[in-house]
């Protein structure tokens, strides 16, 4: 078993393999890093050469990017499936994730960062629909300079949604 990271901008790339390090450190699982962006065929996951010691990674190109997914969880059989998301992805990376919550067999991790408030109680309703159930992780970077209401204001949301 593992923990599988799955990333489709390079933005948060950094900051998106320190939580797939801590979580796999959490989970004494190794971790698969794969940079994904659209090409022009189909990638058989059978025959990737990853890369890497403690970390193993590779990019790969794919027509079909759920797919791939579906395929290296077949192959990896991870026990946590992290893919980062966000409020301006276009629509086919929407329809990416919403399947992998829908269909893949593992945990199944939507890391958003970067977005501030702007999206928290989409997010929340979101995880509603999809009859979610399990841990809700809210790393937010709050500073000295915090507005204690907007942290009142996330909790509220929470209790209102899920109640």
């Amino acid at each position: 078993m593992s923990v599988l990271l799955v990333i489709r901008e390079d933005l948060f790339r950094d900051r998106l393999v320190e939580l797939g390090v801590r979580f796999a450190a959490a989970k004494e699982k190794e971790l698969y890093v794969v940079s994904q962006s659209s090409g022009s065929s189909l990638p058989d996951v059978t025959k990737l050469e990853w890369e890497g010691e403690e970390i193993k990674t590779i990019a790969v190109t794919t027509t079909n990017p759920f797919r791939t997914i579906k395929d290296l969880v077949a192959q990896l059989k991870p026990e946590l499936l992290m893919l980062n998301d966000a409020n301006d992805h276009p629509e086919q990376h929407t329809k990416v994730i919403n399947q992998a919550i829908n269909e893949i067999s593992c945990e199944v991790m939507i890391v958003r960062l970067g977005e501030g408030k702007s999206t928290f109680s989409e997010a929340a309703e979101a995880l509603l629909i999809t009859d979610f159930e399990g841990w809700i992780l809210l790393e937010n970077d709050y500073r000295k300079d915090l507005n204690l209401d907007d942290l009142k204001e996330d909790i509220t949301t929470l209790n209102a949604i899920f109640g």
